[in-house]
């Protein structure tokens, strides 16, 4: 997570909001191992890309989020990102028998 904030210039995580992201990412891990769909690859992709979405791109991200009743501030947002990118990226290296 630290390493993912500060490639994309992002202040980095206080050790609380670090703990409180651990936990949603543990959840989120798990929700989506356990998911059986068979365009869980493309999902991965999809997560690990997201990265690379630009301060509009993450501001639609998180109004889409919102009309879904999860609300988060700017700083949360680029959290919440970096945990679906880092659970792609394990899912991706997972699956490449890595």
């Amino acid at each position: 997570m630290l390493k993912k904030s500060k490639k994309n210039g992002e202040k980095a995580p206080s050790l609380d909001d670090l703990e409180y992201m651990y936990k949603k990412y543990l959840t989120a891990r798990r929700l989506f191992k356990e998911t059986e769909d068979e365009h869980k690859e493309e999902e991965a992709l999809k997560f690990k890309s997201f990265y690379k979405l630009s301060n509009r791109e993450r501001l639609r991200y998180r109004e889409k989020c919102a009309n879904e009743g999860i609300e988060f501030t700017p700083y949360q947002i680029n959290l919440y990102i970096n945990v679906l990118c880092i659970i792609g990226e394990e899912y991706l290296d997972y699956s490449d028998g890595s």
